[in-house]
């Protein structure tokens, strides 16, 4: 089971994420860095699948463009 904060905090980034903004792939970036959906998940394309309805591949896609973000917030790389 995970620890009540970090079941709170993943549940508010799961909010952001399902509320369509621009952060949402920030959240789902932090969620898979700081492995905020273990130990309830064995992985995160499992807990990408159950509880957001992403495949893998689509998943991991909006993971790289949220790193991509994160290294240039004005997309000037």
């Amino acid at each position: 089971m995970t620890k009540p904060n970090q079941q709170l905090r993943r549940q508010k980034l799961e909010l952001a994420i399902r509320s369509g903004l621009t952060t949402a792939y920030c959240a789902l970036y932090e969620i898979y860095k700081e492995h905020l959906y273990a130990p309830d998940y064995a992985s995160f394309p499992e807990y990408a699948k159950a509880v957001l309805g992403y495949e893998k591949a689509q998943a991991y896609r909006l993971v790289h463009y949220a790193a991509f973000l994160a290294e240039s917030p004005n997309g000037d790389l």
